[in-house]
């Protein structure tokens, strides 16, 4: 068996009883899972520990992560991977000895699982590909349709442990995902909601955020 990130060293953890640790756990085998938060709900964070989560279950086989494009893995992902707990100073994920991200291959590799395939919704035909053990969508709302279909239509390894889509994105915008993720959902589609109020870490040490908000 294959260790957990958590297992690994990662610090990071969900929010107990809130739809950050529900989207987290959620381990059911050809789900699509939706994380829909608002503003500073810790959407990016808790979609970066779901991606080590899928990668270290899945290892060595690779997984992709489609995102608007390329400059947001530069801009909102990889700093995230870096963050530190405010508290104590030590890092949430990962040391930069632990992981390496190429930044013209757009391949993320790290000592606990297997390679991240970054892929940009803005040339949907390239994310066609190879078949991967799971997938992830950052911000899918500012996403086309069919760049959805195409990385989900990637997630069929045979070899894979486990096999799901993961997505998390602001209720604003979510346009053709609300179809999928609405009342009338199937099954396999299973959706977090989760508002800024919520993330107690975050007012912990910012107690005035919601008032500058309002």
């Amino acid at each position: 068996a294959q260790a957990s990130p958590r297992q690994r060293g990662i610090r990071w953890a969900p929010i107990p009883g809130t739809a950050q640790e529900q989207f987290f756990d959620d381990d059911t085998p050809n789900a699509h899972l939706l994380f829909q938060g608002a503003w500073a709900a810790g959407k990016t964070m808790t979609l970066v520990a779901k991606a080590l989560k899928l990668s270290a279950i899945n290892a060595p086989l690779p997984i992709i992560w489609t995102v608007p494009d390329f400059g947001h893995v530069l801009d909102t992902i990889l700093p995230v991977l870096d963050s530190a707990d405010p508290d104590t100073g030590e890092l949430w994920f990962l040391a930069p000895d632990q992981y390496h991200y190429h930044r013209t291959d757009h391949v993320l590799t790290w000592s606990g699982g297997g390679p991240i395939w970054f892929a940009s919704a803005k040339d949907v035909q390239s994310i066609a590909g190879a078949n991967v053990a799971a997938a992830l969508l950052d911000e899918p709302g500012r996403i086309d349709h069919a760049a959805w279909k195409n990385t989900v239509a990637r997630v069929r390894h045979p070899g894979a442990t486990l096999r799901q889509t993961a997505a998390a994105g602001t209720p604003e915008g979510l346009n053709w995902l609300s179809e999928l993720f609405g009342d009338d959902r199937g099954a396999a589609f299973r959706v977090y909601h989760m508002t800024t109020a919520q993330n107690v870490e975050l007012l912990r040490h910012h107690p005035g955020y919601l008032d500058q908000v309002a």
